[in-house]
């Protein structure tokens, strides 16, 4: 959390001395909880990735004016954008200038935190259909939106569209999904991708436990009263929800920031000539990815998935 620091005195991990980059990995902004750096991570052959040429976040619609300007710092030549038109349009990004923003909507009702909040609130899925509706999803970032990740994967050869930031909402299913490809694809252990990968718990915790009072308990004068039947696996419904404020609150007060509660060595990669560091770097030979390009399609519906979860 950037704490009220000035942008010009906050750490951008790859002017630190390399001792102290790990424990930065995670920048100083206000505005966003899950915006880090994946430089510093190790191949199995020992070569690593330069900090500072690659990075993923949540969304930025949040982000403050100090923010912004701590963003020019890092010199971003390239956004990638995995939100849909309609996120894009309820919550947009803010940037500094320069920039190219590279829009790659991955579209699904279970990756939209609005559609998860109403199915939430409803009261009508049980846990196993919730689990089966994120699971579902996820598995079409493989069945149906291999072209958009090949194309992320393809841009990281080009040098002149380096540095570069991709982002999705929560910064954890969509981009968890590219980060974890692009590491993955340059030969990083798969140990060290998952740990990777699941950083995003201790860097979102309080996030999501504010998030959750915002959903769960409206503010109002008289807070709608909930029943819960222990025996029962299915959320509990409401009768009556009063007005309550968006799911991502511009009330200062909700806006907490995880302490780095998890963190781990260097090790992972790079990804071609231009980001490797202290040696040259050979090309990387091809890799499966396990991503089969096909047309892009929508995401499992609300609908489907409960069927899906209703199958023996």
């Amino acid at each position: 959390c950037a704490g009220g620091e000035p942008p010009e005195e906050r750490a951008v991990p790859r002017e630190l001395a390399p001792a102290a980059r790990e424990a930065h990995r995670r920048l100083p902004l206000e505005g966003a909880h899950n915006f880090r750096d994946l430089g510093g991570y190790r191949t199995a052959d020992g070569r690593s990735l330069r900090w500072g040429v690659l990075y993923r976040s949540d969304a930025l619609s949040d982000l403050t004016d100090d923010d912004v300007a701590y963003l020019e710092r890092l010199e971003l030549r390239r956004v990638v954008d995995f939100r849909s038109p309609r996120e894009r349009e309820r919550d947009a990004d803010r940037l500094p200038p320069g920039p190219e923003v590279a829009l790659r909507p991955i579209v699904g009702d279970a990756l939209d935190p609005r559609e998860l909040e109403e199915l939430l609130l409803s009261g009508d899925a049980s846990a196993e259909e919730l689990a089966s509706f994120l699971i579902e999803a996820n598995r079409a970032f493989v069945t149906d939106f291999g072209d958009v990740y090949s194309d992320f994967l393809r841009s990281l050869a080009e040098a002149d569209e380096l540095p570069l930031l991709f982002h999705c909402t929560a910064g954890k299913d969509r981009a968890g999904f590219a980060a974890a490809l692009a590491l993955l694809a340059v030969g990083v252990p798969r140990e060290t991708v998952m740990r990777d990968y699941l950083l995003t718990n201790g860097y979102s915790e309080d996030h999501t436990r504010s998030t959750l009072r915002i959903i769960i308990w409206p503010r109002s004068s008289e807070p709608t009263r909930r029943t819960c039947d222990p025996s029962s696996k299915r959320a509990p419904s409401i009768s009556t929800r009063p007005s309550r404020p968006s799911i991502r609150s511009t009330d200062p007060s909700t806006r907490t920031c995880a302490k780095d509660s998890a963190s781990i060595p260097p090790c992972a990669s790079g990804f071609g000539t231009t980001c490797w560091s202290d040696q040259p770097a050979p090309a990387p030979s091809a890799t499966r990815t396990g991503v089969r390009a096909r047309s892009p399609a929508r995401a499992p519906s609300r609908t489907s998935a409960r069927r899906s979860a209703s199958r023996p």
